[in-house]
Parts: structure tokens; sequence; C-alpha cells
């Protein structure tokens, strides 16, 4: 009988679920915030630009994953970023979008965090109307 230094279980957890990359990560700006990952282009995100957010929940099995899907609109297009609790910057950013956005839902906590392991999806954000046919 081998051993092993991990368990079965552990391995297919590590495989399924890998460990956030520790260089993801968030920057706020004064015009904006970008959205940092190692192997690919940095993305900046002007406030103005967004249009929804979408916070929920990923079940990894043991823990639970803060998300938010930010929409915005560019050339046209609706573009979805996914963004998580695990990266660096997650707090400053969203105390940012609450003290930026008026309509930004301060109570978003409670909504997404209960109950454990249900996606609880909640829109924290709509841009009013008025401002969305702007762009």
């Amino acid at each position: 009988m081998t051993t092993d230094r991990f368990p079965w279980w552990r391995r297919l957890i590590s495989v399924l679920f890998p460990p956030t990359r520790k260089s993801q990560g968030l920057e706020v700006h004064e015009g904006g915030f970008s959205i940092l990952e190692s192997d690919k282009e940095t993305i900046y995100i002007v406030w103005g630009e967004i249009i929804e957010i979408v916070a929920f929940k990923r079940d990894l099995l043991t823990v639970d994953l803060v998300c938010f899907n930010i929409r915005v609109v560019r050339k046209g297009e609706n573009i979805w970023f996914l963004i998580h609790e695990e990266m660096n910057g997650f707090d400053v950013l969203t105390n940012k979008l609450q003290s930026l956005l008026p309509e930004f839902d301060s109570d978003w906590r409670d909504k997404v965090m209960k109950p454990a392991f249900a996606s609880s999806r909640t829109t924290l954000y709509t841009k009013p109307l008025d401002e969305t046919s702007q762009h």
C-alpha cells in the first residue's frame, strides 16, 4: 500500500477547483478600475460604462465564492466581466462602488451570503434608464 501525501479527494478538489492565481487583482482608479490577470491583457473599466452589477455565489464544495458579474456596453455590445472576492482589491472596489453609485444595494452581503451554498443571485446595481440612453 502506497502512502500518499494527499488523499484522493484533495487531489480531485485541487484539479476541479484550482486555487486562485495570486497575480489576479483589481486596482481602483479615479476614473474606473482595472482587472489584472497574469496571463491576460489588463482590462480597464470606466465608472460610466457600468450598466449592471449582479452578485452571486459559486459553491466550491466546502466554501462559497462570492462573485460579481459586471455588465458594460462597448461599441454597442454588452460585455460581462467576472470578478470575485479572492481577487486582491475586491473589498476596495466594493467600497468604491457603494460610495460612487447611489443605486448600489448596500445590503448586498446579507442577500448574497445567506443561505450558504445557494447561488443567491442578486442585482446590486442597474444604471438608471435616463443615464443608459445617453450611451
